[in-house]
Formats: C-alpha cells, sequence, structure tokens
C-alpha cells in the first residue's frame, strides 16, 4: 500500500517503510532547500535559516539512524 502523502510504502508481510513518517516529515524541509540552493549562488546568505536547518538536520540524522536501525532489524527479523 501507498501512502500518497508521504511516498510511505509498506507491503503487508512483506516489507515495513525504511523510513517513518515523522522521519520524511523533517526530510522534506531539508529536500526543499536543496532544490532551492542547488542553482541559486549568492554569498549573502540567510543565516537565520541556515541556523534552523542545521537544527533540523541534526534531528533528521537521529530519526534517520533510529529508522535505519529499525529497519535492519526487521530485515533481520524475516531472514531467521
Amino acid at each position: 500500500m501507498i501512502n500518497q502523502q508521504t511516498n510511505d510504502i509498506k507491503i503487508s508481510e512483506v516489507r515495513e517503510p525504511v523510513i517513518s513518517n515523522s522521519t520524511y516529515k523533517e526530510l522534506k524541509e531539508l529536500m526543499r532547500f536543496r532544490h532551492f540552493k542547488r542553482y541559486y549562488f549568492e554569498l549573502d546568505y540567510d543565516w537565520d535559516k541556515l541556523d534552523f536547518l542545521s537544527i533540523k538536520f541534526e534531528k533528521v540524522y537521529t530519526l534517520m539512524i533510529q529508522d535505519l536501525s529499525n529497519f535492519k532489524k526487521f530485515l533481520i527479523k524475516i531472514s531467521e
């Protein structure tokens, strides 16, 4: 089943989603910034926004580690 709001894929009795909905929501902010800045070269950055994104990144990093650990446990469980 695909959740259209989060692009989350969970296939019943086959596989769990790799990342959680909460992680996806946090990642969206970082993805938007990356796409915006990709072709936007400027020396006068919005440092407040960069500080905000740095905090977001730290939070997302922690969530990703947790999600990947959970997915690894799921893979180990199904391999047994």
